[in-house]
């Protein structure tokens, strides 16, 4: 297998081997792929991860450790964005990119995995001629090394797959599959979007009506990555970015969209997970404000909505608190009744469900933390609804419901401080 795979490498590229250390690397004559072997090669012990040491230590951008580690340069020949990558190594490989030709270059992306398969794949945009990098690859972990390759290719226009999304229209499901996908590298502007999405698919949607949208990936097998800009293509320019904080499963909201706006949706997977998925756009307008949210230590009162359906037997009814302190614990709370708001104490927001009804805590269902982006969002069970017994029951149509999320607000400078959200009623059906 061995003999046969490097025939394979060998016939697919020229060889340019690297050296094992990064004060005379080898220097590749252009674009291409080229076979390597990093059989007999050692650790470097003055560059093992050098100024591209990890900085989140988690995900497809993970890198183990460079064992066995070579190293090239090259020199961009055309203006375009600049791909490097493994793609058709057999073994687990760490990447990084430095701006420089040798051991005193500096970090600008190292990556684990985006490439698919272990691979690794990194995406510069916007690269002149004469830009000089040095190129690090060696094995996670000390077992991954030998025969390789490394990819190199300058896309000479500024577009990419961001420019060529899938159109699609309305709410609904749609299909979408990233089996062998390259990561294109696209964050738009940056922001929250900064994180990336890993072997990445695009499309191109419009907002049918005025209103809030919800975007998910929830029917999908494998562990999701999901981004939404706002515009068309590749000058698309970030709304929001998730990465499965609902199990595996990605969600993100666009709030106040205009009928006409478009919107570039960016889908892959974490840690090297690739195939088909499924993207969910829905509206989140469900039900109706009642008492506004205090203001918290963000500036603005957290605020709730429902989405989903309020069809009942359905039970498929979610609720959705935004403005909420990042990372903060919280879960949500519902009754029949709604009163005249309420200072409680030890919090600095007001409660106004209730109004002489029972309570039900959704803390089994619903306790946990807000993201960093100050979202919070959880499908409720409707057959069980944890009211005081013997009162526990579940929702049915024709009855009418008050929500709110309670949650510290750690971040206020008291650790024991709580909020409310703004209230909701929702008319089941």
């Amino acid at each position: 297998l061995g003999t046969a795979l490097g025939i394979l490498l060998a016939g697919a590229a020229t060889a340019q081997g690297g050296t094992d250390d990064c004060v005379a690397p080898t220097i590749l004559p252009g674009e291409g792929s080229y076979t390597f072997d990093t059989t007999n090669t050692q650790e470097s012990s003055d560059y093992t991860e050098g100024t591209c040491a990890d900085g989140d230590n988690t995900g497809s951008n993970y890198t183990g450790g460079f064992n066995h580690d070579k190293f090239w340069v090259f020199s961009v020949g055309a203006a375009g964005n600049l791909t490097i990558d493994t793609v058709g190594t057999p073994w687990d490989t760490d990447l990084a990119i430095y701006s420089g030709v040798d051991c005193s270059a500096t970090c600008v992306v190292e990556d684990g995995d985006s490439g698919g398969n272990l691979n690794s794949s990194v995406v510069i945009p916007s690269v002149s001629i004469g830009d000089t990098f040095l190129i690090q690859i060696g094995g996670f972990a000390a077992s991954e090394f030998g025969s390789g390759l490394l990819n190199i290719d300058v896309g000479l226009t500024a577009s990419g797959p961001c420019d060529s999304g899938t159109t699609i229209s309305g709410l609904g499901a749609f299909a979408w599959d990233s089996t062998g996908v390259i990561s294109s590298g696209f964050v738009g502007d940056g922001g929250n979007c900064s994180g990336g999405v890993n072997q990445d698919v695009f499309m191109q949607w419009t907002a049918p009506v005025d209103g809030d949208y919800e975007f998910d990936t929830a029917g999908t097998a494998h562990d999701t990555i999901m981004a939404i800009y706002s515009g068309i293509g590749c000058a698309a320019t970030c709304i929001d970015w998730n990465d499965g904080s609902h199990g595996v499963h990605s969600t993100t909201f666009a709030y106040g969209l205009a009928a006409g706006d478009p919107v570039l949706i960016q889908l892959g997977g974490s840690s090297g997970n690739e195939g088909p998925g499924v993207l969910n756009i829905l509206t989140t307008s469900i039900g109706n404000a009642t008492c506004p949210g205090v203001v918290n230590s963000t500036g603005v009162g957290a605020n709730l909505v429902g989405f989903g359906t309020n069809v009942a037997t359905d039970n498929a009814f979610g609720l959705l608190a935004t403005n909420l302190p990042a990372n903060q614990l919280g879960y949500f709370i519902a009754s029949k009744g709604s009163g005249t708001p309420v200072v409680v104490p030890g919090s600095v927001g007001t409660l106004c469900i209730g109004g002489g009804q029972a309570i039900a805590r959704f803390v089994a269902q619903s306790v946990g933390y807000s993201n960093a982006i100050g979202n919070f969002k959880v499908m409720l069970d409707l057959t069980t609804v944890p009211l005081p017994p013997p009162m526990a029951g579940a929702i049915v149509g024709g009855e009418t419901w008050y929500f709110q999320q309670w949650g510290r607000d750690d971040l206020s400078g008291t650790p024991t401080l709580s909020n409310f959200s703004s209230g909701l009623e929702v008319l089941f059906q």
